[in-house]
């Protein structure tokens, strides 16, 4: 956000690295690595960046599977991200001074998927290439006709985790599926019917699936749980699986393991990398990375070359090159109270265009959008500063910096309410505004919609450090009262209305917001929306995990005095899984003049559902559910209403992938759709 050329442009992703592979059989040891919509490629001799090349259109690449043996004419590439597929040629040639030129085209695309794409495997002697898809089902494509030869779906139908495929024809190839039943299923496909065949499935007793199941000569399934990384076992047909080992080192969940003829490889969520020896013993641990996790590691037995990436953008070269280190890995002995010492470099991230130099911590980017009109944005960044955006059709955006609200934290969380001046008929703009060190800034703006003016700010400790998620305004409590959600559920209800009539400007005390009431989810997860009826005196809220819950709220606490002790909210009613595990991300409740009032959530599961709350018996009852194919995830449900308040028309908003979509539930048509 520097000062300058502000005009909206596409720009590169800087987010977690989400796959990585060795690019096999060229003139230098390349990595490829796909962050975003992107795929890079790295010089790892030079540790640097050589290409970057935009592969999907707003769909994060999740995974890269180079074909071999490479054809003389380039290499070619299987890269997928959620329901795509393509295949990719990418050619590497040698330049004067040890430098290389990679170019990268499209072979082909495949048809979009009804389900996320979760593995492909080369299949040469057939020449196919399989899909593991999340349904726990395998498409094969004819690589030469360009056709789908077949879809075949597993004995045991449900979705999974994750899936790894290992083979090269159809009669060779084993499918390793890890469901939400957190189960392992290793199953087969019959060439002669082109059906499927359960070779075996291991109950698991743990919380999860681990996401990605590696092989080599034997087969390995891996799972985990906090603290423990266990290795399921049974006998297959002919394939041999090692005996049960528990590993204990990790302090999360895992999110990928790399396994070879030595040694076993994983990375967690914990920002930790853990080597192994087969006999279960951990040889060496690696923490260089920060934030939410590692998400992939990758490991080169010949050269004892480990790469590891994360949540942090950032991709780390480990050099194993210690002598003893070598025979121990190739020995697989690991001798009492002996250090391993490795080379780590950095490989740098991509450059953003306009600024000097990689990003870094001290890089300003955007933490949180909000439309008040169809021209006017606001937008908030990490550095805790607060921009106004006037957007226009013919001319470039017209930026202004409002405020920086704190120098020492980002801003995690925004909301807008737009009410009347009580003085003029223009409009205000109300902007709530959460740090990350608990802190709540109100701004109240006047002539928004022209050059910004700050009537009004102040500030007040809502939270500790970072634990202040969600900052909810709602319109039947006007601006005069705020809620504030940390992230085990708890909502604060704050009375802000003398802050708000104060005409001082500039930052005030913290007496000025009063604390007035509490409550807390059963469900102990982060609440992501709410509404409130005032007539009926009840609070619904939904979370991040799909539950909805019910709260008693008596008009008092809209006209509470700041003066008197804070109430703790009892529980009324709650609905556990209303939409699945996917976060509720809107809620209405809708007055009726029937015995019971009605309740339409929205979820990220594509699925509006409806509710009725009775007046009489105080209980939340499940009363339907509509889902919306063309939307995977719905963000609201929008009511557009004549004069006279006449309902015109009822929308869905919401997306599929990048793609975003209105679609109008009245007629069951497709609106708008921007991808």
């Amino acid at each position: 956000m520097a000062a300058g050329d502000r005009r909206l442009r596409l720009g590169s992703y800087l987010g977690d690295v989400s796959a990585l592979s060795f690019l096999p059989s060229s003139p230098r040891p390349l990595l490829l690595a796909g962050t975003g919509s992107e795929l890079l490629v790295y010089d790892l001799d030079a540790a640097r960046l050589v290409a970057s090349f935009r592969v999907f259109d707003g769909v994060r690449v999740h995974g890269i599977q180079p074909r071999a043996p490479p054809p003389a004419d380039g290499l070619t590439l299987a890269v997928f991200g959620e329901r795509r597929v393509k295949l990719l040629s990418l050619r590497v040639d040698a330049e004067d001074g040890g430098a290389v030129a990679v170019r990268l085209e499209l072979e082909q695309r495949l048809p979009g998927f009804d389900h996320w794409v979760l593995d492909a495997c080369f299949l040469e002697v057939d020449g196919l290439l399989a899909i593991g898809l999340g349904d726990n089902s395998v498409a094969l494509w004819d690589l030469t006709d360009r056709v789908f030869v077949t879809r075949v779906n597993s004995p045991e139908k449900c979705l999974l985790y994750s899936m790894r495929m290992w083979g090269d024809s159809v009669q060779s190839l084993l499918v390793a599926s890890g469901t939400i039943l957190n189960e392992i299923l290793i199953w087969k496909l019959v060439p002669e019917t082109l059906s499927s065949s359960l070779l075996s499935s291991d109950e698991l007793g743990a919380t999860g699936v681990e996401n990605h199941c590696y092989g080599s000569a034997r087969m390995w399934m891996l799972s985990c749980q906090p603290q423990d990384l266990t290795n399921q076992t049974a006998k297959i047909d002919d394939v041999d699986i090692i005996p049960k080992l528990t590993l204990f080192g990790h302090s999360a969940r895992i999110w990928d393991c790399c396994i070879s003829d030595s040694i076993v490889i994983t990375a967690g969520e914990d920002c930790t990398c853990c080597i192994w020896g087969m006999d279960g013993k951990l040889i060496k641990t690696f923490k260089e990375h920060i934030g939410r996790g590692l998400w992939r590691c990758l490991y080169d037995p010949s050269s004892l070359v480990l790469i590891t990436a994360g949540f942090d953008s950032a991709i780390k070269v480990h050099h194993l090159c210690n002598s003893s280190f070598h025979d121990i890995l190739e020995e697989n002995v690991a001798p009492d109270g002996l250090k391993y010492d490795s080379e780590v470099f950095e490989i740098s991230s991509p450059i953003v265009s306009g600024q000097h130099g990689a990003l870094d911590s001290k890089s300003e980017y955007v933490r949180c959008l909000h439309f008040v009109q169809e021209n006017v944005l606001y937008v908030a960044t990490n550095n805790g500063y607060l921009h106004h955006a006037e957007l226009s059709d013919t001319k470039d955006p017209r930026w202004t910096e409002v405020i920086q609200v704190t120098e020492k934290a980002p801003i995690i969380c925004m909301d807008v309410m737009t009410v009347c001046s009580d003085i003029s008929l223009d409009k205000e703009d109300i902007i709530a505004l959460g740090d990350g060190r608990g802190n709540v800034t109100i701004v109240r703006l006047s002539s928004p919609s022209l050059e910004p003016k700050i009537d009004l700010s102040f500030t007040w400790p809502a939270e500790k450090d970072r634990q202040l998620l969600g900052l909810y305004w709602c319109k039947s409590l006007e601006c005069s009262h705020i809620f504030t959600a940390d992230p085990r559920g708890t909502l604060k209800l704050w009375n802000i209305r003398n802050a708000l009539l104060s005409n001082g400007h500039g930052i005030t005390t913290t007496q000025e917001a009063s604390l007035i009431a509490m409550l807390e989810s059963p469900f102990g997860a982060r609440i992501m929306c709410l509404d409130v009826s005032l007539q009926d005196e009840i609070l619904i809220t939904g979370d991040k995990k799909g539950n909805i819950a019910a709260f008693p709220f008596h008009k008092t606490l809209a006209s509470h005095d700041s003066s008197e002790a804070q109430q703790k909210i009892p529980l009324r009613d709650c609905f556990k899984g209303a939409h699945g595990i996917s976060s509720v991300t809107s809620v209405q409740i809708i007055t009726s003049a029937s015995d019971h009032i009605e309740i339409h959530t929205t979820g990220g599961d594509g699925c509006i559902c409806f509710f009725k709350y009775g007046r009489n018996v105080k209980n939340v009852e499940f009363v339907g559910m509509r889902q919306l194919k063309e939307l995977g995830t719905i963000q609201s449900i929008y009511a557009n209403h004549a004069s006279g308040n006449q309902l015109v028309g009822t929308y869905a908003i919401g997306f599929t992938s990048a793609d975003f979509i209105i679609w109008d539930l009245e007629n069951d048509t497709k609106v708008r759709h921007t991808g």
